[in-house]
């Protein structure tokens, strides 16, 4: 989409960190409900806010300086380890591709399970459900949150494309997602809390196999 208006871009920012006004806010969804260009600049500033790559630079550098070497022993076993080998074999067995085809769905991006430890060795945590690395085929992800807050759920292949996308409501503290009909291969979750530097990643797998 074309450039956001630098006064409407602030006005988006503070409407999402909750700072305006209540008549600066009902004047502010009124005009959300009449133009759409408005509807459109706020899905893009939540989209990129969803998508920052800082993901909490105090946080996450102190956390990644600490397991920065173990995450390099790790980090090659990863993708041999991310989904076991004879899973593999009978997805491959049982869609007729080759052990090759079916380990690049399950490929995983290894920056997504460092950010993922890190936040797990922290005291940030504030999703209780999902569990995480299971099978989820024909599934719901089930969001339990631990406290309310104006967050953003996001879904990701391992190609890092979007493929699901949803703004919690204010006070909303559990959500879900059907993941039926997604094609075969490790996802990542994303859980950010809108206006704070703070982000977490969870992944989750669709094998087909029942």
């Amino acid at each position: 989409m074309k450039n956001i208006d630098p006064q409407l871009l602030e006005l988006i920012e503070r409407y999402v960190a909750d700072e305006l006004s209540e008549a600066e806010r009902m004047v502010f969804e009124n005009q959300l409900e009449q133009d759409p260009e408005i509807g459109e600049a706020l899905d893009f500033f939540m989209a990129f806010e969803a998508e920052k790559e800082d993901f909490g630079r105090i946080l996450m550098k102190e956390e990644l300086r600490k397991i920065d070497a173990a995450m390099e022993q790790k980090a090659k076993p990863a993708a041999l380890s991310i989904i076991a080998e004879e899973v593999l074999q009978k997805i491959a067995d049982l869609t007729h591709k080759t052990i090759e085809e079916v380990s690049r769905l399950f490929q995983p991006i290894p920056e997504y399970h460092v950010l993922q430890l890190a936040t797990d060795r922290s005291d940030t945590v504030k999703v209780k459900t999902p569990p995480i690395g299971e099978d989820y085929t024909n599934g719901t992800l089930i969001f339990e949150l631990e406290q309310p807050g104006n967050y953003v759920i996001i879904v990701e292949n391992n190609r890092r494309a979007i493929v699901f996308q949803k703004r919690l409501q204010k006070n909303e503290r559990m959500t879900q997602i059907e993941v039926s009909g997604y094609p075969m291969g490790v996802y990542y979750w994303k859980l950010t809390e809108l206006s704070k530097d703070w982000m977490q990643v969870g992944h989750f797998f669709v094998t087909l196999v029942e």
